[in-house]
């Protein structure tokens, strides 16, 4: 915004509130532009401090200062607030001078108020059912209250005695129907709040899910809702009981005798100011405890996606560590009052109540702790909600697409303009093609479009109509989208082809996987289109699944991001004759890198900077001269480069190079059988899944014949001085409680006493007992509760730890099964752990009914007391009482044992590849040959499909060699076996003339790089991210740098405003695919490596970067050992030595293209796409 903009801006808000944030988001001091703008203050009004800020957006306490300039002249008016009755006059002069007192509470201000729970709040998802259930349980527990407080009358004692048995069954009924009733309702009601917490999570705009990692929010799906849940079940029929016991008590204590009852009611008000405190402590405690480990969930969910880059690396222990940081701030303790001095048994009953509130009050907080975050993200409004029915549904839509000046950032780069006054426009049913170096917009194009955003300013128009004003679930229906990256969902290959159309039939789900070249394929797996989608398809197979998708709801307008990048020359071609008969009468947008497959769209557009660089076709734009002409004729010299580079590497390698071959004949039928066979019944292969009977596990296993309460408390070692501790303190405040009954039977015997001062002496040293074991069952009480509470917290943190290590240390085909995917393993973490918790509560209580084992002890004192009845019936009712609340902990101990052998069995499941096994053999010198002998294998959970059959292939030092083939063919299988993420069923892979197996696998592993088809990053910096490919030892960032420029992506870090401290989001999300490919290539060349693994490592790569990231692969590959996959095949020709997987031959480049076989094809098919 210009000065003069400025200055009309101010004009128009003359008189008025002027909102200041259209000039700060409008760019007046975008930190990014080298501007130096002067604001005048001059007639006109602002809100005042608090309003105005309240007002500005959440970054706007970053602008500078410095850059604003205020007139300082003795007339200068002032500026002042209208419309307040109070008014608040301030001097621009004072601005200038004191802008500290003018802004310096910005930050203050700006920072969102921690909005409390109001009581009725988790309720608001109640229906007519559940509230019948509420109020049945409600006066149900009321009657359990009524009961109890009635057997506490001593005077009626004799007279019902017959009848305890009677009243106790009653109190036990009705106890029951209060529980079932509240824990029914809670049910429901949390059931609804997940469903609704989950939609209203998946409508929130994608800017919104850029600041919140996805870890968190499942985190929240399970955390918080089973604290909201504990803390609206069980817990408030016993809190409503005792209240209901409370106000009877004190009812009838102040009709027997109120003067002593408000003496004793003096104190009440600290218990009340005691369990206040005691809330807050708890809310606060528990939301900073479900931030922490929400950040914690995120990075086991994010660990764990990605756990073959992090295996490749030797990424565990810095996992672990990074884990188990967030996991330290989890630890609180839970600080609970004491019990209190009680005189008159009814008196003490109110005592009794109040101290029984802490356990509940401790559920509610957690729930309100819980709640704010749950309820306010129910709560929130989307910006762009797809499930709304708001916006217009046009009846037919044209496909005229429009970018009027749009400027656009990202929310987690606010700092960073992507695209800059975009303008541009795209008429129906053509093809228009965006072009340019990574990072320039294309993808952030086909997201506006999509409305994962909005832009910042600007105007995106389909069919003269602002996005923004149509219906965001019908306008995404009408839009086909293929991203770079495909995104297949836990379900069969059926489902993932229904998800473009839900009401597709069979034929239509067929009909486009055969537009897709997917069909073939799928009807080759063992379950054809019932296949679950998984890890365990090719790239290519997943982008033409993904294709199908796009295709099936015949879409008007079609967005390609790459959609062909990860199919070999053979697929791309059947499929790119597909996507072009499917662009008639669409309007189509294409990105790609491979500028061939776009020569004959209708309009390409040339994008640099966010900006249109220029626009036109491919003949025009070649005339031109400009950036197309640059990128087209920089692909086709590098082609010629390396078709040069290939013919002299021939002449040189036809008479030395081996000649190798893959087997194309079928396994036997009894091999196949004799394998799954074997298999089926070896250890080796056998995984025991969740719904493996826990009781057969241990069974056999002499580890699990340890009493559980010992295995739990071998794991609380490290805190025994803490567990002792309130062990001691527990069994004396066991103790304390027949004590109490003793001594109260002792001061109603003592009003019996006619001598009245005798009476007094004895009512008084009766009294002070009492406040001496008062006090003391408070302070054993809180001590206890601190030292389980410690001890507690000590234990979930060590197992999930250990959990979270257990995980990391598994091979790859435990990560294979069904019941061991992310969600479920993540899941574990937090609840399994969690549970963990309850069972070192639970002990507490369970070491109370120990001390009551003394109850006979009291008893026999008591049998010479007057008044025998009462005296047993006080011990009793007090022992029963306890007993009663530590049955009631019976339910957590056992939820806990059960995640006790959950937890236990993983970590105690032996890994059959386990990276952290510091057993095998390190060579001294490694020359780097390699070789695949005989080699058969078939996934873990596809024993049917066999992917590598009699596979043998070598590989020597200083040399490269090439896998190409079809999808799905097993050349990424072939790397994974190498780097040991699996063994082979049969035969062997040889480093130097040893068998793998028998080597050091980490040692193994840090001596390959490996660059993947998908590039996997972390959330974390760019130079955190760069040096994760050496974990053994602190990288300096002088090697980073280094790394990074030989990946050709340090210019670019450079210019980002926080440098290689940029956060590169979740997966890597705030990067492009090239930007993340480049760095995922620094990360394999800083641990200077021996082996070097690259699958398909520049596909995501324009060419001007790949020419200089391929050249610095070529001088990094110098004296190492070297695989690559690819289908571009001008990036492998120069290779010693290209091995095809799929029945053919391998050989050189001549060799295999004179016998005409799926290299040739492969070849000439890549030439003809070259040509078109």
């Amino acid at each position: 915004m210009s000065e003069l903009e400025v200055k009309n801006e101010l004009d128009d808000n003359t008189g008025d509130n002027l909102d200041l944030t259209k000039i700060s988001t409008s760019g007046l001091l975008h930190p990014s532009r080298n501007v130096s703008p002067t604001l005048s203050f001059s007639n006109f009004h602002v809100l005042s401090p608090p309003d105005l800020y309240g007002s500005l957006p959440k970054d706007s306490h970053e602008l500078s200062l410095q850059n604003l300039s205020v007139p300082t002249s003795r007339d200068s008016p002032t500026v002042s607030r209208r419309s307040s009755s109070t008014s608040h006059v301030v001097s621009s002069n004072h601005i200038v001078n004191n802008p500290e007192k003018f802004f310096g509470n910005l930050k203050k201000l700006n920072k969102p108020e921690i909005r409390r729970m109001k009581p009725f709040d988790m309720y608001k998802f109640a229906d007519k059912l559940d509230i019948a259930l509420m109020i049945i349980g409600s006066i149900a527990a009321l009657g359990v209250g009524g009961t109890e407080f009635y057997l506490t009358k001593p005077n009626i004692i004799p007279r019902i005695i017959k009848y305890y048995i009677i009243l106790g069954f009653a109190s036990i009924l009705l106890h029951w129907i209060a529980c079932a009733s509240w824990i029914a309702a809670a049910e429901r009601q949390v059931r609804r709040i997940r469903y609704t917490l989950f939609r209203n999570i998946l409508r929130q705009e994608i800017g919104w899910f850029d600041v919140h990692k996805t870890g968190e929010l499942s985190s929240r799906l399970i955390g918080d809702l089973d604290r909201i849940k504990d803390g609206m079940s069980e817990k408030v029929p016993d809190f409503i009981s005792l209240i209901g016991r409370m106000i009877g008590s004190l009812i009838y204590s102040l009709l027997i005798g109120w003067k002593l009852t408000l003496v004793y009611l003096s104190i009440s008000p600290l218990i009340i100011l005691v369990m206040n405190l005691t809330i807050k402590m708890i809310a606060t405690f528990t939301i900073k405890e479900i931030e922490a480990f929400a950040s914690a969930s995120s990075i086991a969910q994010e660990v764990l996606q990605n756990i073959r880059a992090v295996t490749a690396f030797h990424g565990q222990e810095k996992e672990e560590e990074r884990y188990g940081s967030y996991l330290v701030r989890t630890e609180c303790s839970i600080y609970t009052g004491g019990s209190v001095l009680v005189i008159y048994w009814a008196c003490g009953s109110i005592t009794w109540s109040l101290a029984q509130f802490m356990p509940n009050i401790d559920s509610f907080a957690e729930a309100a702790g819980s709640g704010i975050y749950v309820f306010d993200l129910i709560e929130r409004k989307t910006k762009i909600d797809a499930s709304s029915d708001e916006g217009n549904k046009p009846e037919s839509i044209i496909g005229d697409i429009e970018f009027n000046n749009v400027t656009f950032t990202y929310p987690a780069r606010p700092e960073t303009t992507i695209l800059n006054s975009l303008s541009l426009k795209i008429s129906c049913g053509k093809t228009a093609a965006l072009v340019g170096p990574s990072g320039c917009g294309k993808s952030t194009i086909i997201q506006l479009i999509e409305r994962f955003y909005d832009p910042d300013n600007g105007r995106i128009l389909l069919d003269g109509k602002d996005l923004k004003t149509l219906n965001v679930s019908w306008l995404r229906s009408h839009i086909g989208l293929v991203s770079q990256e495909p995104v297949l969902f836990t379900g069969s290959i059926e489902d993932n082809i229904r998800f473009g159309k839900s009401d597709a039939t069979d034929e239509e789900v067929q009909t486009a996987a055969k537009l897709a070249n997917a069909h073939d394929f799928i009807m080759a797996l063992p379950e054809n289109y019932k296949t679950i989608a998984g890890d365990k398809l090719s790239g290519g197979q997943k982008q033409r699944i993904a294709i199908a998708r796009a295709l099936i709801s015949n879409p008007k307008i079609l967005l390609l991001d790459e959609a062909t990048s990860a199919l070999d020359n053979t697929s791309e071609r059947i499929v790119q004759d597909a996507l072009d008969r499917a662009k008639q009468g669409r309007t189509t947008i294409v990105i790609a890198h491979r500028l061939s497959t776009i020569r004959n769209a209708d309009l390409i557009i040339g994008l640099e900077h966010g900006q249109v660089k220029e626009y036109g076709n491919h003949d025009e734009l070649m005339n031109r001269r400009g950036l197309y002409y640059e990128l087209v004729t920089a692909q086709i010299q590098q082609e010629k480069e390396q078709q040069v580079d290939a013919d002299s590497e021939r002449e040189d390698n036809d008479n030395t190079s081996e000649r190798l071959l893959t087997s194309n004949t079928l396994i036997d039928r009894r091999f196949s059988k004799q394998s799954l066979s074997s298999r089926r019944n070896s250890d080796r292969y056998d995984e025991n899944t969740e719904e493996a009977s826990l009781n057969d596990l241990f069974e056999n296993n002499k580890h699990f014949h340890i009493p559980f309460i010992y295995k739990i408390l071998k794991f609380n070692i490290p805190e025994w001085y803490w567990i002792l501790l309130g062990t001691i303190v527990s069994l004396g405040f066991g103790t304390t409680q027949p004590f109490f009954g003793w001594i109260s039977s002792n001061i109603y015997r003592s009003y019996a006493i006619p001598d009245h001062q005798e009476q007094e002496r004895l009512i008084r040293i009766y009294t002070i007992i009492c406040f001496c074991i008062g006090l003391g069952a408070g302070m054993s009480q809180f001590i206890s509760s601190i030292c389980f509470a410690k001890s507690g917290e000590a234990l979930t943190m060590r197992m999930r730890k250990l959990t979270f290590s257990a995980m990391l240390r598994q091979e790859m085909s435990y990560f294979d099964h069904e019941s061991n995917t992310v969600g479920a393993l993540v899941t574990r973490l937090s609840s399994d752990s969690s549970a963990l918790k309850h069972a070192t509560q639970a002990i507490e209580q369970i070491r109370t009914i120990a001390a009551l084992h003394q109850e006979s002890h009291f008893i026999k004192l008591y049998e010479h007391a007057f008044n025998q009845e009462f005296k047993v019936f006080s011990v009793l009712s007090l022992s029963m009482f306890a007993v009663g609340r530590s049955i009631a902990m019976i339910p957590d101990y056992s939820k806990a044992k059960k995640a006790a052998l959950r937890i236990m069995k993983l970590h105690n499941r032996q890994s059959q590849i386990n990276p952290n096994n510091e057993s095998g053999i390190i060579l001294e010198d490694v020359i780097g040959n390699i070789e695949f002998h005989n080699i058969y294998f078939r996934y873990p959970t596809r024993l049917t499909v066999p992917v590598l059959r009699s596979f043998s292939l070598k590989c020597l030092t200083d040399n490269t060699t090439a896998l190409v083939g079809p999808s799905g063919s097993g050349k990424s299988t072939a790397i994974a076996l190498l780097q040991r993420f699996y063994d082979p069923l049969q035969g062997k892979i040889l480093l130097d003339g040893h068998d793998i197996k028998t080597l050091n696998i980490r040692w193994l592993r840090s001596l390959m790089g490996l660059v993947q088809q998908e590039p996997i990053l972390f959330n974390l910096s760019i130079r955190d991210n760069i040096a994760y490919g050496n974990n053994s030892r602190e990288v300096k960032q002088d090697e980073i740098e280094t790394a990074a420029r030989m990946a050709n992506i340090h210019e670019f870090i450079i210019t980002l405003p926080k440098g290689y401290d940029t956060l590169c989001g979740a997966k890597g999300s705030h990067l492009s695919g090239g930007q993340k490919q480049r760095i995922a290539i620094a990360r394999a060349l800083i641990r200077s490596p021996k082996l070097l693994l690259f699958d398909e490592a520049t596909s995501a790569l324009d060419n001007k970067s790949e020419k200089v990231v391929q050249a610095a692969i070529d001088h990094a590959r110098i004296g190492r050992t070297c695989l690559i996959i690819a289908h571009r095949l001008s990036t492998i020709q120069n290779s010693k030595k290209i091995a095809v997987v799929n029945r053919g031959k391998v050989g050189t480049h001549k060799q295999l293209l004179t016998q005409k076989g799926i290299y040739a094809n492969l070849t000439l098919a890549q030439k003809r796409a070259t040509d078109n």
